[in-house]
């Protein structure tokens, strides 16, 4: 218990979830393919009144790629309005939209400077289908 810390969010790529919280609040949702579920669930484990820990003795070494891809950039931002309107109320919803919108420009930036337009794309199409509350494994080409 000394090397406990409480969390608001756990990562997916490691965590021990008790039986009974599965049979409290569900499994993950099916409609964040790809990135935001463990974060919504987490949400909903919180919600239901259970704590979140990490314990700082273990190390989990998880394999990134970390050139960007059209599919990590287009469920990322789609997926961000998907969990806001699952988790938030209008007031908050509203709020989160507007901060993340806010930071549109740098990534447009971003890209633009490191000549991937193709990125450009998939966060707007991403932000479309977000507010357009598409969900699950997009039917697009992506």
């Amino acid at each position: 218990y000394d090397h406990l810390l409480l969390a608001e969010v756990l990562h997916g790529s490691c965590m021990l979830i008790k039986p009974e919280l599965l049979r409290t609040i569900g499994f993950f949702d099916e409609s964040f393919f790809l990135y935001a579920e463990e974060t919504e669930f987490c949400g909903r484990a919180i919600k239901a009144n259970y704590i979140l820990l990490v314990n700082t003795d273990i190390e989990i070494n998880h394999s990134l790629d970390i050139e960007e891809k059209y599919h990590t950039v287009y469920y990322t931002w789609r997926n961000i309005f998907l969990f806001t309107k699952k988790q938030f109320d209008d007031y908050y919803r509203l709020l989160y939209a507007v901060r993340r919108l806010i930071v549109v420009p740098k990534h447009v930036f971003v890209y633009i400077f490191s000549k991937r337009f193709d990125l450009i794309h998939a966060l707007f199409l991403g932000l479309l289908d977000g507010f357009m509350g598409k969900a699950g494994k997009s039917t697009r080409d992506i």
